[in-house]
């Protein structure tokens, strides 16, 4: 592999690794449970489940079964939420508590667009979105 296509691939690894931690924290809270609670569920420590959360650690793939074992779902089903899309069998959408239009190719497009952004890009969408619901509300 040539070193910039090895670079990149780091680098796609690497943000797919923080998203999962973002899924799992998602889950997690959705759930209604403490950072403690599945960490115990799990047998490891909170501060290893935070590391991976934050997406500073890698889960083993061990870990991530486990994880998502907790929090009653699948491996596949967490990836699948990372990638932001949805396999009928997974049930990926009741994860975050998504619905159909989550998954239009619409709202594909958009997530994909979004993640493309510099983050105060990111922040200047969010604000606009917000307008534009007040302005459908009324």
């Amino acid at each position: 592999m040539r070193p910039i296509a090895l670079r990149l691939a780091l680098i796609a690894i690497t943000i797919a690794i923080m998203k999962i931690g973002q899924i799992i924290r998602a889950v997690r809270k959705k759930r209604g449970e403490t950072l403690e609670q599945l960490a115990f569920a799990i047998k490891s420590d909170p501060s290893n489940l935070s590391r991976i959360e934050r997406g500073v650690q890698q889960p083993s793939p061990e870990s991530l079964r486990m994880i998502a074992s907790a929090l009653g779902t699948t491996v596949s089903a967490l990836h699948a939420a990372v990638e932001g899309t949805e396999s009928p069998t997974l049930k990926a959408p009741e994860l975050l508590g998504a619905n159909e239009s989550d998954y239009t190719d619409e709202a594909i497009q958009l997530r994909q667009y979004f993640r493309t952004l510099s983050s105060d890009n990111q922040r200047a969408l969010l604000e606009i979105a917000k307008v534009l619901k007040r302005l459908q509300r009324e």
